[in-house]
């Protein structure tokens, strides 16, 4: 019998509604559970009653600074490739050349007449617009928060950022 202990999948106690998934990774014996940071944060800044910083300040030395064995939990910050590239001191020009590349791309359109290329758009944007007010009406918080991350994409030419809540208003009536 060895007197090591085996490596257990650690959980956080409190924060189910943030946790994300599991993370596996080679040489790693067991998942990782994988907590959402801003999902972390508005849970301590509620329920805690913590200001912005103070909670991100018990994040970073009380949960990502807290090592618990191989099951400690890790967390997820949303970001993009180029800010996280950023935030790593990496030069996205050394690694990757973005060129182009449109990360909302629709899948190959060729064959498609210009009616279907229409209404197979028409139900992309029709399916976010229904999951746009879901989250609106379940989460309001990460609605939020999603509608800023969103404005930073309004500056593209081919992204128009619409406000849902303007748009609701306009067609009720409200305004």
């Amino acid at each position: 019998m060895s007197d090591e202990k085996e490596p257990k999948t650690l959980l956080m106690d409190g924060f189910d509604k943030a946790f994300v998934g599991g993370l596996r990774k080679f040489g790693q014996s067991i998942p990782i559970a994988v907590y959402d940071f801003d999902r972390v944060m508005d849970i301590l800044m509620e329920r805690d009653k913590l200001e912005e910083d103070e909670a991100a300040e018990h994040i970073e030395f009380n949960m990502i600074g807290g090592w618990h064995g191989e099951g400690t939990p890790c967390m997820l910050v949303r970001c993009t490739l180029r800010e996280f590239m950023e935030e790593c001191g990496v030069d996205a020009g050394e690694s990757r050349d973005f060129g182009d590349e449109d990360p909302l791309a629709f899948p190959d359109e060729e064959g498609m007449t210009k009616d279907e290329q229409r209404l197979y758009r028409q139900a992309i944007n029709d399916f976010c617009l229904n999951f746009i007010r879901y989250v609106k009406e379940t989460e309001p918080t990460l609605y939020n928060r999603a509608k800023d991350y969103a404005k930073d994409y309004s500056g593209n030419s081919l992204i128009e950022f619409v406000d849902v809540e303007e748009e609701d208003e306009d067609k009720d009536g409200k305004r």
